[in-house]
C-alpha cells in the first residue's frame, strides 16, 4: 500500500512537471469561472506571473464584447457537448489582444456532475500574421495578374488548374470550367497528338519531377483556341517554391504575320534591286551598241542603201 501510494505521488509529480513545462497554456477554472490553476505558459502568454492568476476570474482575459460574442457561447457549448475547440481572442495584461487556438474540456466529479473546466491554448499570433501576409501576397499577385496583357495559368501539384487570368480567356477563349486540369488543356489546345507531345516541353521534360523549383523554360507553340482558330504563342513556364506551376502566355500571332510580310517585302526589294542593276547594265551595253552604229553610219555614203 505504501509502495502504491509512493507510485501515485511520483505519477502525480511527473504530471505536474509535464504540465508546468508544456509550451501550450493550460488553465483550470471552476463553474463560476474562477481560476484554480494556470501553468507558466498560460501566464506568460497573457503577460502575468502564475501567482497573479489563481483566484482571479477568467473574464480577466476578455473584453465585455468578447464575453458576449465568443467567451460565453464558447463555454455554453462546452457544457452542452463536453468540449469545444476554436479560435478565441484574449486580452494581455498590457491591454493588447491576441488570437488563441483553444480546446476546452468539461471536468466532472465522481458523480458525473460538472465541476469545472480545463483549457489548453496555443498563441497563434505568428501563424495568423504569416497567413495574413500570404493572403496579402496572393491578393497582390491576383491584382497584377488580372491586369497583365499576358495570359496566366496557375496549376497545382496534382495538375488541376487553380487560376486563369482574364487575358488567358481573352487569348484562347477557354475558362476554368473548360479546363479543370492539364489533360483537358492539352487535349483542347493541341488536338493533334504529335503537336500535343511537343507542347508538353513547356511544362518541363518531366512533369512529375516537381519537388524543387527550377529556372523558367520557354517554348513556342501553336494553340487551337475555343473558336477553332489557331494562335502562335510563346509560353514561359516556372515551378514555384510550393510546387505549383505558373505559365505565362504571349500571343505572337500578329507579330509573326508582320514578320512574314516583312520577309516578303525584303524579298521584293531584293528582286527590285537585282532587276534595276540588270537594267542599268543592259542600258550601258545598249548605249555602246548604238554609239558604234552611229559611227558606222557616218562612214557609209549618202546614196548607199544601208542608210535607208
Amino acid at each position: 500500500e505504501i509502495a502504491e501510494h509512493k507510485q501515485a505521488e511520483e505519477s502525480l509529480s511527473r504530471l505536474q512537471t509535464a504540465v508546468n513545462q508544456a509550451i501550450e497554456g493550460v488553465v483550470i477554472f471552476d463553474m463560476d469561472g474562477r481560476i484554480e490553476f494556470a501553468n507558466p505558459a498560460w501566464a506568460a502568454m497573457h503577460g502575468y506571473r502564475v501567482e497573479e492568476l489563481v483566484g482571479r476570474h477568467l473574464n480577466l482575459f476578455q473584453t465585455t464584447e468578447q464575453m458576449e460574442t465568443s467567451g460565453g457561447p464558447f463555454d455554453d457549448l462546452v457544457i452542452q457537448t463536453g468540449w469545444n475547440k476554436g479560435e478565441v481572442w484574449h486580452v494581455r495584461k498590457d491591454g493588447t489582444t491576441f488570437p488563441l487556438q483553444m480546446i476546452t474540456t468539461l471536468l466532472k466529479d465522481e458523480r458525473g456532475r460538472p465541476a469545472g473546466f480545463v483549457g489548453m491554448a496555443m498563441d497563434i499570433t505568428e501563424s495568423r500574421q504569416a497567413k495574413e501576409q500570404l493572403l496579402a501576397s496572393e491578393k497582390r499577385f491576383r491584382s497584377l495578374a488580372e491586369n497583365l496583357p499576358l495570359g496566366i495559368s496557375l496549376m497545382n501539384r496534382d495538375f488541376t488548374f487553380e487560376y486563369f487570368n482574364p487575358s488567358f480567356t481573352g487569348i484562347f477563349g477557354y475558362t476554368g470550367e473548360d479546363l479543370p486540369d492539364l489533360k483537358a488543356w492539352l487535349e483542347k489546345a493541341f488536338p493533334d497528338p504529335f503537336s500535343r507531345g511537343q507542347s508538353v516541353s513547356v511544362w518541363g521534360d518531366d512533369l512529375h519531377d516537381r519537388v524543387h523549383p527550377r529556372s523558367s523554360a520557354e517554348s513556342i507553340m501553336t494553340v487551337s483556341c475555343k473558336d477553332g482558330k489557331k494562335r502562335d504563342i510563346v509560353g514561359r513556364s516556372v515551378v514555384l517554391g510550393d510546387g505549383r506551376h505558373l505559365v505565362a502566355y504571349q500571343d505572337i500571332t500578329e507579330y509573326r504575320k508582320l514578320e512574314a510580310q516583312l520577309r516578303q517585302s525584303q524579298k521584293m526589294e531584293a528582286i527590285g534591286t537585282l532587276a534595276g542593276g540588270i537594267a542599268h547594265d543592259f542600258n550601258n551595253i545598249l548605249g555602246i551598241i548604238v554609239g558604234f552604229a552611229e559611227l558606222a553610219l557616218m562612214d557609209i555614203p549618202d546614196h548607199s542603201k544601208a542608210k535607208v
